[in-house]
């Protein structure tokens, strides 16, 4: 393989769009079932349990019907999730302090630990 190759930096780089869109997708998902939503306001869950399998053969059968590039859907998340419904949170912790509650957690961004951190806290303190 040539990585030097026009074609395969191309490739690549669609490659990582795309799967940084399917995980923010999935990450999604997941948040959809953790939270205290009920099953009939989580948008993206039911989307998925009521769409139509389709085999990837099918699908390319009829390669005019799809975009040229893969936009993940946002207007699709529940209002659980919706931007206006949220509000962002930020600080600054030692380095260390976070290292540490990033592998507590077991996840690899500081934002991921910080909200987990936040909802371990909620439960528990709040609740």
């Amino acid at each position: 393989m040539d990585k030097d190759s026009p074609y395969f930096v191309f490739v690549r780089a669609q490659m990582i769009i795309m799967g940084k869109q399917v995980k923010s997708w999935l990450d999604d998902l997941k948040k959809e079932r953790e939270k205290d939503n009920p099953i009939d306001k989580r948008k993206l869950c039911n989307r998925v349990e009521t769409a139509k399998i389709v085999s990837v053969t099918e699908v390319l059968k009829d390669k005019g019907k799809l975009p040229a590039a893969y936009k993940y859907p946002k207007h699709l998340l529940s209002p659980a999730l919706s931007p206006k419904n949220k509000i962002t949170i930020s600080f600054s912790k030692p380095k260390n302090e976070v290292e540490k509650a990033r592998a507590y957690f077991d996840v690899e961004t500081a934002n991921d630990a910080g909200s987990l951190a936040f909802d371990y806290f909620y439960e528990n303190a709040i609740k």
